[in-house]
């Protein structure tokens, strides 16, 4: 009754033989679970699955040739894993990627070109599949589930975060709230050593539980967001986790609940209901429920009072962001800082001095939070062109107003700024392109509020507590006010607004709750786009953003910035 694949033939051996003594006495002849070789030609290891219901199993054969069979009668010397068989699959895949420090195949003993072959052959795996090599291998095993469980069958995985914001998960994300119902999605919102399951990834991880239906949704299914306090260190102490959260998904009300064991709470849990097909299950790993259900709103165009749940609608319609404005190219495009990659338009040189800051090619290249505090920056690179065919594609696409990319929620101070001159983006920036002003001071106002922090937060990777990298899709996923459905007289204000406060220096976004510069930001944003303002409530939902672990990342001064008192 059991099924099992490894690459390595050391954990295969040790798992059979921990079987075999599992029931002392008893018959253990022929077994189910092996080995599968990879590199070479078809052979990834178990993704193979997703070809052939049958693979050899190396760890019994002894042989070095690949056959792969369609017959019913599997030899001793295969694994057979039949499409629409199991009743569950469980797994903790690997996640790479095809690129990077990790990249997928990157196995002792394999040849370069044997790697080549590999990731060759894993991308004709996945053509059919919905799943991005971007997403890394655990989105191909996630779909390696999809086709060999039957209806009613139920999987259970162990997941990067990313799988649950990232740009790169969207298909699977789709897929498996159409194809899937019973979803379960579980993270700590604790301390960051206790959010990890795996031994040595160093990053958070979730657990992802479902059950496959017979037919699609029409309509997504909802995700259950299960956030406990601390992970389960000991099996006793899991089994009583998911005793509690079964009685809490069956007591729940209003779309919440709480875990709870005895006259102890282990957590919470509340019901997602995805919006955009594909788009980021934003709840999860969030501490407070209310807070959640307010980011999910906000991004609709409603500001509703965390405290009260009184709402209020913004006088023009939230949009995406390409909506507005057009978004520069990319440091792919662009070119790398002298010493790294000659790719690119240009080879970038920092920039010396504020004189040396304006000219010719300038670009808002890098990130620097100690110097990088007012809304009104100067560039940090200068290029000199390597090509000139990739320069001219380009010469139009520079900009004043600029996104942050790699957000250290704890450090840095900015979320959007601009530049007294055009100048192109970077690694750490990419222009937002406009020729109208007022529009471009208008967003930066809304993207350094609290409003447009929590906006971004709803869409970043919270992979790494304190942090929220966004991809260039991700980006232009945003939701954001269609500022250009704004009276006039709105957006000159806020540019007179933008005037008195763009050289005033702001503390970091995590620590919002006690910045002044800010608070006056977030009564400009909600006067422009026609918003009740409550300075009372407004600190409420401040200090509930920043109360979250994934904003204040543990950092000693956000932790104490959060336990003063608010001054009157």
């Amino acid at each position: 009754g059991l099924v099992g694949a490894d690459i390595s033939p050391i954990a295969a051996h040790l798992t059979v033989s921990s079987l075999a003594l599992a029931i002392a006495g008893q018959p253990y002849s022929r077994s189910e679970v092996g080995n599968i070789q990879v590199g070479g030609p078809d052979k990834t290891g178990a993704l193979e699955f997703l070809a052939h219901r049958i693979v050899q199993n190396d760890l019994v054969s002894g042989s070095s040739q690949a056959v792969l069979s369609g017959q019913d009668d599997a030899a001793d010397n295969f694994i057979a894993a039949a499409d629409a068989s199991f009743d569950y699959v469980i797994m903790n895949p690997p996640y790479s990627r095809s690129d990077g420090k990790y990249g997928a195949f990157e196995v002792a003993g394999l040849t370069e070109q044997e790697r080549r072959a590999c990731q060759k052959r894993w991308g004709k795996l996945n053509a059919t599949e919905p799943a991005g090599k971007q997403a890394g291998m655990a989105a191909s095993f996630i779909c390696l589930a999809r086709k060999k469980l039957k209806p009613g069958g139920r999987l259970g995985f162990v997941l990067p975060l990313t799988a649950a914001f990232g740009r790169s998960w969207e298909q699977t994300r789709a897929m498996l709230v159409t194809e899937f119902t019973d979803i379960v999605a579980i993270t700590s919102a604790a301390l960051e050593s206790q959010s990890h399951i795996s031994a040595d990834t160093h990053m958070g991880e979730m657990l992802l539980m479902a059950t496959k239906l017979e037919n699609e949704n029409t309509v997504p299914a909802p995700v259950l967001c299960v956030m406990p306090q601390h992970m389960p260190m000991k099996i006793g102490e899991a089994g009583e986790y998911a005793r509690s959260i079964n009685r809490a998904i069956a007591d729940m009300k209003n779309g919440r609940g709480y875990i709870h064991a005895g006259n102890s709470e282990l957590g919470r849990i509340v019901r997602f209901q995805p919006g955009r097909l594909g788009g980021p299950w934003s709840h999860l790993g969030v501490r407070n429920i209310s807070l959640a259900k307010v980011a999910q709103v906000l991004t609709t165009g409603v500001l509703e009072n965390i405290g009260t749940q009184e709402r209020a609608q913004m006088n023009c319609e939230i949009t995406l962001l390409p909506k507005v404005f057009t978004i520069g190219p990319t440091h792919q495009l662009l070119g790398y800082p002298i010493g790294s990659k000659k790719v690119g338009a240009f080879t970038f040189y920092p920039v010396t001095d504020a004189d040396d800051a304006v000219g010719e090619h300038r670009a808002l290249y890098k990130a620097d939070a100690s110097a990088q505090t007012t809304m009104q920056l100067l560039p940090t690179h200068k290029g000199v062109v390597i090509n000139q065919k990739t320069y001219d594609n380009l010469a139009d696409k520079r900009g004043y107003l600029h996104y942050a990319r790699g957000l250290r929620w704890t450090s840095q101070k900015l979320i959007a700024a601009v530049t007294k001159f055009p100048a192109f983006g970077g690694a750490a920036w990419v222009s937002l392109l406009s020729d109208d002003a007022k529009l471009r001071y208008a967003f930066v106002l809304w993207a350094n509020s609290t409003f447009g922090a929590i906006a971004h937060w709803t869409h970043g990777n919270r992979v790494h507590l304190g942090r929220s990298r966004m991809h260039i899709n991700t980006i232009a996923q945003l939701p954001a006010p269609d500022l250009r459905q704004l009276p006039a007289a709105k957006l000159q204000t806020a540019a007179k607004f933008f005037d008195s406060v763009c050289d005033k220096e702001l503390l970091p976004v995590c620590q919002l709750h006690c910045d002044p510069v800010r608070h006056e930001i977030d009564r400009a944003v909600a006067e422009m786009l026609g918003l009740p303002y409550d300075e009372n409530a407004m600190q409420e939902l401040r200090r509930a953003w920043c109360g979250e672990p994934s904003v204040h990342g543990n950092n000693k001064t956000a932790l104490a910035a959060l336990a003063r008192p608010d001054k009157n």
